[in-house]
């Protein structure tokens, strides 16, 4: 789903049906210091959580730059510990930017957290 604000957040359009696929993992997104739109997630458009990937916008509606953080695969650990619910993959992404850098943490195979840390100086 999509709601845009225009006043910084103190008011919201009805939501829509995005054409982004999703993995339903929960995405992480917002905004890079010069305005960009950030949303981390797995597009998917499956039930499998990888690959893990930040799509960019400068408009919020159009995304059309990505950049691949896991690919999942030989990329994905083994899962050490079967479970209930226990989808491989990278699960849970959050997100911060913080002095020229996003910082993307998630779960692992729902055991292990990491980090992948983008250079957004750099990438933009």
């Amino acid at each position: 789903m999509v709601s845009l604000s225009h006043d910084r957040g103190e008011t919201w359009t009805e939501p829509t049906v995005s054409n982004i696929p999703d993995a339903r993992v929960k995405q992480s997104a917002g905004n890079l210091p010069d305005g960009t739109v950030y949303l981390v997630g797995n597009p998917t458009g499956a039930k499998r959580r990888y690959p893990l990937v930040a799509l960019f916008s400068h408009d919020g509606i159009r995304f059309d730059k990505a950049i691949l953080l896991r690919a999942g695969g030989s990329d994905l650990q083994p899962q050490r510990y079967p479970g209930k619910a226990k989808t491989l993959g990278y699960n849970y992404p959050k997100s911060i930017v913080y002095y020229g850098r996003l910082y993307v943490a998630y779960a692992t195979n729902k055991e292990d957290v990491e980090c992948t840390i983008i250079n957004i100086k750099t990438e933009q």
